[in-house]
């Protein structure tokens, strides 16, 4: 379980290494938001994957060369490609996306030297563009889930959009289904209506008394 001295750990290291990024995805409607440390010491990146219940990865830089463009010497301009005699260290990446991005940011803000405007909105717009329901909301729920295994506590717009039997303390109502699962919807759906069961993995039906949709 996380504590709040390895969120001020956390936060000490990611004033120093931390990095917002806003990746863009033709199949996204919103740009991919992550945030991430990259370190030379790979305990780092491992202990943070501990803390947020996902891997670090490890990547090497770019060969043991240099570029340097010739402009003086030469009778046309080229780069030349210079041999180094050591090796750039090896690098560890630790990342996490979407609303997992935000509630580490909401968890480690008391203790970041400086929550400024741009980590403020970041953290916000983490939280606001989460799937809570319909396609890639199982994504969402399952971040969710292990985060608040873990010990990070939820803000209060996360727990108005997650079941109870999902997370303690969550506040949304869910929809009950003729199998005895329930699922969340962005908009109210009568009773009746066929509804695919992820957890069934076929159609079943909406459970509660019948209404007859009204007229347009």
């Amino acid at each position: 379980m996380i504590t709040q001295v390895n969120m001020a750990w956390m936060a000490g290291v990611f004033d120093q290494k931390g990095t917002l990024l806003r990746k863009n995805n033709a199949q996204r409607a919103t740009p991919q938001l992550v945030i991430q440390i990259e370190v030379k010491d790979e305990l780092i990146a491992r202990r943070f994957a501990e803390l947020t219940g996902i891997t670090a990865e490890p990547y090497h830089t770019k060969g043991n060369f240099n570029k340097r463009p010739c402009k003086e010497h030469c009778p046309e301009p080229h780069v030349h490609h210079e041999e180094l005699p050591w090796q750039m260290p090896p690098i560890t990446r630790w990342a996490i996306t979407g609303v997992g991005a935000g509630i580490v940011l909401h968890n480690l803000a008391p203790y970041l030297a400086q929550m400024d405007g741009e980590l403020e909105t970041f953290k916000d717009e983490s939280l606001e563009q989460a799937t809570f329901a319909g396609r890639g909301s199982w994504r969402t729920r399952e971040t969710i889930k292990r985060l608040a295994h873990l010990g990070w506590n939820l803000p209060s717009s996360v727990l108005d959009n997650v079941l109870d039997s999902d997370v303690p303390g969550g506040r949304a109502k869910a929809t009950p289904l003729s199998c005895g699962h329930q699922r969340l919807f962005p908009r109210e759906v009568l009773a009746g209506s066929r509804i695919w069961c992820q957890l069934c993995n076929r159609y079943r039906v909406v459970a509660g008394p019948m209404r007859k949709r009204g007229k347009r």
